[in-house]
């Protein structure tokens, strides 16, 4: 029971007391005398009892006001050291906003400990002056508590630390010295025989003593016996002994051995195990690392000399943003504000990797892009060695901050662009294990193709280049990123080499879409191999191409359940398909196919491929081959003709070139009236270039039209030598007019006007237009030497 509840206890019990006495005085029905007597009894209890009361007041009054300041004392050094800005003070590198709080607090903590020591003073007055001190335990025990315990320990301990993180604080070293020797003197003077007490006496005067200037070996003593005295359990007087030890190391034996003392303390706990409730004490030797190597830099013969200090000094903090298992993102912005607040050189080659990041992360917030870029840029390009564990980090901030910067559409954001897609390479290239690897990859495949849409001409190839690299990367590196089967498409689509095969070959028949896409680009390889085949080795890569789609198909139809439009899919296969079947001659089959196809393009890919095989039958003059085509054609050419017509906004290119080839084979397989009808309509569109006329002239004369058709050929031929232009609608025109009169010249009255007409055409050109022109107009002129024999 403490005093303040032995006091009231003993005002109920003299209440009680009085309620007793007057209760028994009232049954035994005493007389009037002894009812006065008892009244008079009653008043002098009473009295006592408002005694007791008025004291009790006195004393809650002024019982616990003293403790009440001192807790405040304590309780503003706590604030102080929630953020480590104690540790920060006295053995690390506080900011200045730490500086300025931790300053206004100690003072305040310092005033709330004098006044407590007045406060405290006063309530052992009030106790030993209480008429039942003597007799009273309960008293004596407050009194010895607040004498001792509050008085004795816990009062100049507060005041001394307040003191001693002022002395810390102060700028001045005359005036840093006079109070670090009062902290001394009033620590000297207790006599704390609790070890948790004399342990936190012993941290205080080891700190007093680094401040005096000429104590580290005293403060090395302090140190060490304190950290005798305590375990880790004590986690901050633990960890101030052993960050002041590393001081006092540095200053009696060196950096190195003060590196090695911090180290050394930092594989114990309470800096272990690496978590959120260890992060404050690491966040403090980091702190303290730095400090040392600042010393050691300050002593450098030569600038690349400082420069390794203090790239040593700094090690500390690139630990902390590189080696924590969580809570990084909350660490980096107590490391960065200490950073940015020191005398940094302004060439950014001089910095340390992470003060540059910590300068350019301030330069971003306080709208200095330009400065954050020209921080980054050197980063990027030092070697990996120099940028040390945090060259991913400097990677990834540098791409960061130039895509924020790149918002216009010039070529200087494009630029920019292309700078941040080869950090963001180089990560994924060089720096797989750091933890934002994969992002950076995935980042720069979308970027690249972005660039590739939208970079001018003269950026396209290093586009491309920086393109094929990243999905390289990707690729070969990162097989479980999300998009992994579109980046192997990609890379497919880019380059035709092996990589791009194997690329292509490893995109599962799991994912249909990015599947069919990746087999139509092979397929599409081996369609290139076999236009440059002739004979059996074409035949045979088209077999093959065959092959591959039907195993594609088999393969999609595995999957069909799971994704739902295994038809889209199934369809893109047509075209390869027809392609195929066209090569290997089987154009029934391909016709059908192209016609039954959903996808419209598998029906103009026949087309083309047929009339491409229609003019080589042709040229080679091979007309039973040719009329055996075009009867493939025209069925097909209808179809592709239905869908111009239908189109909305009809391309004239597309719809010439569509009618003529269509009129050729309609013209091949006998029906010449149709063709020239198709012929005079395309006229009628506005197109009427000469070789729509000349092969209007072929149709009307498979049609009967023999002279309209000569009539035409001739106007052309003419126009085109008046010209002087030899093209191959002149010699076409001249080959098919001698034909047509060498075909009517059964009585031979045309003889002389053909060889004329052979010799002149020879004396305009000796090779007669050359294949297939020479040879036909070689053989009407045999046709005339056979007449004539």
């Amino acid at each position: 029971m403490t005093s303040r509840r032995k006091i009231s206890h003993r005002v109920r019990i003299a209440a009680a007391l009085l309620a007793v006495a007057g209760a028994a005085v009232c049954m035994e029905g005493a007389s009037a005398q002894r009812i006065d007597a008892r009244n008079a009894h009653t008043d002098r209890w009473q009295s006592r009892l408002d005694e007791l009361r008025a004291r009790e007041r006195a004393l809650e009054e002024r019982a616990g006001a003293g403790e009440a300041a001192l807790e405040l004392s304590e309780r503003l050094l706590d604030r102080i050291a929630a953020d480590g800005a104690d540790l920060a003070a006295l053995y690390g590198v506080p900011t200045r906003e730490q500086v300025e709080r931790a300053r206004s607090l100690a003072i305040e903590s310092q005033d709330a400990a004098r006044r407590a020591r007045a406060l405290i003073e006063a309530e052992i007055r009030a106790v030993e002056s209480h008429a039942d001190f003597a007799a009273d335990r309960d008293m004596q025990d407050q009194r010895s508590r607040l004498a001792v315990e509050m008085l004795e320990f816990r009062r100049p301990l507060a005041e001394a630390r307040a003191a001693l993180l002022l002395a810390a604080l102060e700028d001045s070293a005359s005036r840093r010295r006079a109070l670090a020797q009062s902290v001394a003197a009033l620590l000297q003077a207790l006599d704390l025989r609790e070890p948790a007490w004399e342990a936190r006496r012993l941290v205080m005067l080891g700190g007093a003593s680094l401040l005096n200037g000429d104590g580290a070996e005293a403060a090395l003593d302090a140190f060490s016996e304190c950290l005798e005295l305590i375990g880790p359990e004590e986690s901050r007087v633990y960890v101030e002994a052993s960050l002041g030890r590393g001081i006092a190391a540095m200053q009696t034996q060196g950096a190195g051995a003060a590196r090695a003392a911090v180290r050394a303390a930092m594989a114990r706990p309470p800096f272990t195990p690496r978590d959120l409730t260890s992060a404050p004490w690491r966040v403090a030797a980091a702190d303290t690392l730095f400090r040392i190597g600042a010393r050691e830099a300050g002593r450098a013969a030569s600038r690349p000399a400082w420069r390794d200090a203090m790239t040593r000094a700094c090690e500390g903090y690139v630990e902390l943003l590189t080696r924590s298992e969580e809570g990084v993102e909350s660490i980096r912005p107590v490391v960065y504000a200490k950073l940015t607040e020191l005398g940094w050189p302004d060439d950014p080659a001089e910095l340390p990797t992470v003060a540059a990041l910590a300068l350019s992360d301030r330069a971003v917030r306080t709208g200095e892009p330009d400065r954050a870029i020209a921080l980054l840029d050197d980063l990027s390009a030092r070697p990996d060695v120099a940028l040390g564990p945090l060259a991913g980090e400097a990677l990834w901030e540098h791409a960061r901050v130039l895509l924020d910067a790149a918002m216009s559409g010039t070529d200087a954001s494009i630029e920019r662009r292309m700078r941040a897609m080869g950090s963001l390479v180089r990560i994924g290239r060089d720096h797989e294990e750091w933890r934002g690897a994969a992002d950076a990859v995935e980042t720069a495949c979308r970027l690249g193709l972005w660039l590739l849409n939208r970079a001018p001409e003269r950026l396209h190839g290093r586009v491309e280049t920086l393109l094929i690299e990243a999905l390289q990367v990707a690729t070969q590196r990162y097989e479980d990123l999300p998009s992994i089967n579109d980046w192997r498409l990609e890379l497919g689509r880019l380059v035709d080499d092996a990589m791009g095969e194997r690329a292509l070959r490893a995109i599962p028949a799991a994912a249909p879409a990015q599947y069919v896409q990746a087999q139509s680009i092979l397929i599409g390889h081996m369609l290139e191999r076999m236009d440059a085949q002739e004979g059996a080795a074409r035949r045979e890569i088209a077999q093959a191409m065959l092959e591959r789609v039907h195993k594609v198909r088999v393969s999609l139809r595995d999957v069909e359940s799971l994704e739902g439009e295994a038809g889209k899919w199934l369809a893109a296969l047509d075209r390869p398909a027809t392609v195929a079947m066209v090569e290997l001659g089987e154009l029934e089959r391909a016709t059908r196919l192209a016609a039954s196809s959903p996808d419209a393009g598998v029906g103009r890919g026949v087309f083309v491929r047929l009339c491409r095989m229609l003019v080589e039958a042709e040229l080679r003059d091979d007309l039973d081959e040719a009329r055996r085509i075009a009867g493939h054609v025209a069925p097909i050419g209808a179809i592709e003709l239905e869908r111009v017509s239908a189109a909305d906004d009809i391309d004239a290119a597309t719809d010439r070139w569509i009618t003529l080839h269509q009129a050729r084979a309609l013209t091949l397989t006998g029906r010449g009236a149709e063709a020239a009808a198709l012929l005079e309509a395309l006229e009628a569109r506005g197109v009427a270039d000469r070789s729509v006329r000349f092969w209007r002239a072929d149709a009307m004369r498979q049609a009967g039209d023999e002279a309209g058709a000569f009539a035409i050929w001739r106007e052309l031929a003419g126009a085109l030598e008046a010209a002087e232009v030899y093209d191959e609608i002149f010699w076409r025109s001249w080959t098919r007019m001698l034909s047509a009169l060498a075909d009517r010249n059964q009585d031979g009255a045309r003889t002389a006007t053909i060889r004329r007409e052979a010799g002149r055409l020879r004396a305009l050109d000796d090779s007669l237009g050359g294949r297939p022109h020479r040879g036909r107009i070689e053989n009407v002129i045999r046709r005339l030497d056979d007449r004539s024999n």
